[in-house]
């Protein structure tokens, strides 16, 4: 475990990984399934759809691939019942987490 500030006043613990080798087969399964052309398998489909809804596939792939992956994305999160679930779960998740933050600036104005 290490400590870290952020400014000076926060301090959080990092815990590193032990053993990085699951995270980078996960990577690469996730960047097999959205580069190739091969049907995905559902399990792969809602993994994906989880890590494009959190906003995270934008940092496996360069400039090049993003379009073609951004295409395939979508392919794979509109085919699938239980990609389409994950994706307004966090949907959701996201606006109950900024309807407290936006309510005060709301009734301010009013």
């Amino acid at each position: 475990m290490e400590e870290d500030k952020i400014l000076p006043i926060f301090t959080r613990r990092i815990y590193p990984e032990v053993d990085p080798l699951p995270h980078r087969q996960l990577i690469e399964r996730m960047r097999t399934a959205i580069l190739g052309d091969d049907p995905v398998d559902p399990r792969m489909a809602v993994i994906v759809s989880l890590a494009d809804a959190a906003n995270i596939l934008r940092h496996l792939f360069d400039r090049k691939d993003r379009k073609d992956a951004r295409k395939r994305i979508k392919n794979i999160t509109s085919g699938n019942v239980e990609g389409q679930a994950a994706q307004e779960a966090i949907t959701a998740m996201r606006a109950a987490i900024a309807t407290p933050a936006v309510m005060p600036a709301i009734i301010a104005a009013t």
